[in-house]
């Protein structure tokens, strides 16, 4: 049915514009055409007429070939969203605290205070829009040394609730004017995460880690922005409404509605090593220098072993964060620098320990890999000399690891290793404890491959 009224674009199909003098109708529901009505012409290879198709018939298909997931997407979202209010009866602060244990080691007061945090963040986003104002949100602050689990607590708080979780580098925002990302881009990886649900987004987590990068002291040194930065973050932190921007794969373009993302209801985790904070720490506690004989001295190097629970707000107010950024941060948690027997117990005590993850390596390889205790206290002190936390402790097991994969997981005939502790300091295959595979166990093992 081709005539001079209609055009054809790239896809085989015709959109016909204005007959004149003509009675069309759609060929599925029988919608007869008028000027105001806009009709598709699909091209039909078999000879026979081509279908006229109206718009809403169109989308009807879309949806049903799932181009227009659009009713499904709607009954997902109202899923989610009738899950939120009911997150906070499915917990306690007591499950929540044994949740966090299966991963993180030690640090038992921090985790403390974190579980009823979160429990109260769960408890006030399940609250009416009316009645959450009534409770003020309470974010928080983690301080503690490089590798004590400050990012891996947060991470594992939203994996809890299964709630969209961003974490960010504080170092990478800058002030207005300078090269660097602007802290609104931090609602934009939530809703990413989110996969732009704003409702669900705007009940999230952010993470910000290095955030002592962003004190102005001396005692940290100079960073560009770093009390402006720190203002920006105050906004998000108190509540703020920040223009959602959609991305596709050509350009970053505004939302068409003008919709904004309320920051209200978003909890807010910063952390910091705050490396040097023991100095201030120090000369708020030692107000009256003792003097004599029988004084007893400390090195600039010394830091109390009781320094990190009991820092205060004045302490991180010297520091070089200004009041208001500080005050936004009602619950500060502290945790303790791991000792050699913690970073025994991070190697293979928590659900997803790195041991763990070689056992799974070489079982791939039909290879049984188990550590001996003095093995393990051998990698710990290596690490604990270096002096980053449990950050260090997969480049050491990936150094005596290397050797071992490299040599053994070609011998078919070894059916378990055990890594001892002479092992780790001479690399000697001599010094492993090796159990081979039987005969009998070779064969199957060959049958079983072929």
């Amino acid at each position: 049915m081709h005539n001079k009224n209609t055009t054809t674009n790239n896809n085989n199909q015709q959109t016909t514009q204005s007959p004149p003098n003509q009675h069309i109708h759609c060929n599925i529901c029988g919608k007869e055409y008028t000027p105001k009505e806009r009709f598709i012409s699909v091209h039909n290879d078999s000879g026979a007429d081509d279908l006229l198709l109206c718009q809403d018939c169109i989308s009807e298909l879309a949806v049903k070939i799932d181009l227009l997931d659009d009713k499904d997407e709607e009954k997902e979202h109202e899923e989610k969203v009738k899950q939120l209010p009911h997150l906070y009866k499915k917990t306690s602060p007591q499950k929540i605290r044994a949740y966090l244990d299966k991963f993180i080691i030690g640090q038992d007061e921090a985790k403390r205070i974190l579980s009823v945090a979160y429990y109260n963040h769960l408890k006030r986003i399940s609250l009416p829009e009316k009645l959450r104002g009534s409770i003020k949100k309470s974010n928080i602050l983690l301080a503690g040394p490089t590798g004590s689990g400050k990012t891996l607590i947060a991470k594992k708080l939203a994996e809890l609730a299964n709630i969209p979780f961003v974490s960010a580098d504080a170092t990478s925002f800058t002030k207005s004017g300078y090269v660097g990302k602007d802290v609104d881009s931090i609602v934009q990886q939530l809703l990413c995460e989110a996969e732009y649900d704003v409702e669900l987004a705007q009940r999230g987590i952010v993470y910000i880690d290095e955030c002592d990068k962003l004190a102005t002291s001396a005692t940290a040194g100079d960073f560009i922005g770093g009390s402006a930065v720190q203002q920006a973050l105050l906004k998000l932190m108190e509540g703020s409404l920040v223009p959602i921007v959609r991305a596709n794969q050509f350009a970053i373009i505004d939302d068409e509605d003008g919709s904004f993302f309320d920051t209200s209801n978003i909890l807010f985790i910063v952390g910091g090593a705050f490396s040097g904070i023991e100095n201030i720490y120090k000369k708020r506690v030692n107000t009256t220098g003792a003097i004599g004989f029988g004084a007893q001295t400390q090195t600039k190097t010394d830091v109390p072993d009781d320094m990190w629970k009991n820092l205060q707000v004045e302490d991180f107010v010297k520091y070089g964060f200004i009041p208001e950024f500080i005050g936004r941060l009602p619950v500060i948690a502290c945790l303790e620098k791991l000792t050699e027997k913690d970073l025994v117990n991070v190697l293979s005590e928590p659900k997803d320990s790195i041991c763990k993850e070689y056992q799974q390596l070489f079982k791939m390889d039909g290879i049984g890999l188990s550590f001996a205790p003095e093995a393990l206290m051998e990698v710990a002190g290596e690490a604990y000399k270096k002096n980053v936390g449990a950050r260090g402790l997969r480049s050491v097991l990936e150094q005596h690891l290397t050797t071992l994969t490299y040599n053994i997981n070609s011998n078919r005939k070894i059916k378990s290793v055990v890594l001892t502790k002479e092992y780790i300091k001479t690399h000697k295959d001599d010094d492993l404890h090796i159990e081979y595979k039987t005969k009998k166990q070779r064969k199957a093992k060959k049958n079983a491959e072929i």
